[in-house]
């Protein structure tokens, strides 16, 4: 391990060149890494669809993360992993996998944002290997400029109007009967998104299904779900008013349900990782 300002990465790393690499990020709170075993699955999942050659396997992963976060002496944080194509030898053929691994602070949101909600643009766009957590954000990052410009926290990408997901979260709506519905094609289908959807599932109908962006005028309710953001309430997207434009009752009750779920697991862990 070395201090981030000593760290180098060799030119011909194939994820520098060609962004040819897949990464993970999770929250890291009270010294326990949130969901890991599933952020180690879907790393892996990433892994197999980009047909990278990593050498190290689960295990190894696992026990690296704990290291880092020991290392660092970490209550509150982010860890990233990345997996690059590694160093090629003409700077476009994949060769053995490289792999980092990187502590964050995390990224702050004010009370109000989840009170109050955030807007979102829009985007006809269409990830590369959808399904794989790849480091490609240009698009994106491209968009940073409109995305200040009316004070959006995110982007809802959609395939000729189909609905996809947003540049770092999932996308959910609630609509007139009060269903939550959840686009379920072409996403990377997030740790968050995943667990929320579990502890919903007992007191709310959930439906993942195509939908579309006409749709959007008609729903009640929209809300995001990221590792970092959790559970965030949208009262606009692309200018479009959701609802009555205020965070809807059923979003604050998935926030504070997800929120105690997450606390649950990090009491539920908090033993395993005073021991690392």
């Amino acid at each position: 391990m070395l201090l981030k300002e000593e760290a180098l990465i060799p030119l011909n790393d194939l994820g520098l060149l060609r962004s040819y690499s897949i990464f993970d990020f999770f929250r890291v709170l009270s010294g326990v890494p949130v969901f890991l075993e599933d952020h180690l699955d879907r790393l892996l999942g990433s892994v197999d669809k980009m047909e990278l050659d990593l050498r190290w396997s689960k295990d190894e992963i696992r026990t690296m993360c704990r290291e880092i976060i020991a290392s660092n002496e970490v209550v509150d944080a982010g860890l990233r992993i990345v997996v690059t194509g590694g160093y090629s030898h003409d700077g476009y053929t994949p060769a053995r996998a490289n792999i980092y691994m990187m502590m964050h602070n995390l990224p702050e949101y004010s009370p109000d944002d989840f009170t109050q909600g955030r807007k979102m643009i829009s985007s006809n766009f269409t990830r590369d290997l959808p399904e794989a957590k790849t480091t490609l954000y240009v698009h994106a990052i491209h968009h940073q400029k409109r995305m200040k410009e009316v004070n959006a926290i995110e982007i809802l990408y959609h395939t000729d109007g189909v609905i996809t997901e947003g540049s770092r979260a999932n996308m959910f709506f609630v609509d007139q009967n009060d269903v939550i519905v959840t686009p379920a094609d072409a996403i990377l289908r997030g740790i968050t998104r995943r667990h929320l959807m579990h502890v919903a599932k007992d007191k709310y109908n959930i439906v993942e299904r195509t939908m579309v962006m006409d749709e959007i005028a008609d729903m009640k309710e929209a809300f995001l779900t990221s590792s970092t953001k959790g559970v965030l309430p949208v009262i606009e997207i692309g200018g479009v008013v959701i609802g009555d434009g205020k965070v809807g009752a059923i979003t604050s009750d998935l926030h504070q349900l997800f929120n105690a779920h997450v606390a649950e697991y990090i009491t539920a862990h908090r033993e395993e990782f005073d021991d690392s």
